[in-house]
């Protein structure tokens, strides 16, 4: 029978744990993503650029850009028995983010991103005359939490996937298209800390 004094022992203060790698001296953070998800029921790819700090290679804070791939294609008929238009749908958005690192072997990692998005969708087409037109321009707040797998290779990269979830905490009401939906991403991310380890130590010597 284990004791009540070791089982508070054995308990993990997260708060601590995220004090301590907060303390550490940053280095860069870089990450390339591509989120694979549904908009409306209809198969979408959202590209993602995300640049910060990383903090004992641990925790990862910081901001990136998020747009929907090209080729999303709408039918829109601007008023009521007018004509209808070709149109494609723009989505994209800023993200702050923060990932942490809960699980760490070797070369495997698993990690808890989150990402909050600030942005806008809206539809784009060409009137009668050939002239681009923006319509139904809607400003979007969303939420994005994930789970991931990555794996370091050469040393200095690490690729993972994972899966999560997008839920649209204010959509455009302008639009019918629904993108709350799941989410599987593919990362690509700098080891910096790893490359810093090696070069900063042969600079300074």
């Amino acid at each position: 029978m284990v004791s009540a004094p070791l089982l508070m022992a054995q308990k993990i203060n997260l708060g601590d744990s995220l004090s301590y790698y907060f303390r550490m001296k940053p280095t860069p953070a870089l990450r390339i993503d591509t989120r694979n998800s549904f908009v409306t029921g209809r198969n979408v790819r959202i590209y993602g650029l995300k640049a910060g700090f990383n903090f004992g290679n641990r925790i990862a804070v910081g901001l990136g850009y998020n747009w929907l791939a090209n080729g999303q294609d709408r039918i829109y008929q601007p008023i009521d028995n007018g004509p209808s238009y070709d149109a494609e749908l723009r989505f994209s958005f800023i993200s702050p983010f923060i990932d942490y690192i809960f699980y760490q072997k070797r070369a495997l990692a698993m990690s808890i991103p989150v990402q909050m998005g600030f942005g806008y969708s809206q539809l784009v087409y060409r009137d009668m005359e050939g002239n681009k037109v923006k319509a139904e321009k809607g400003f979007v707040v969303l939420y994005e939490p994930a789970m991931t797998v990555e794996h370091r290779f050469l040393r200095y990269f690490a690729a993972g996937a994972g899966v999560g979830f997008r839920l649209m905490l204010k959509n455009n009401s302008g639009l019918d298209e629904r993108f709350s939906a799941p989410i599987y991403l593919l990362r690509l991310r700098v080891l910096f800390d790893e490359l810093n380890k090696d070069f900063g130590s042969a600079a300074a010597n």
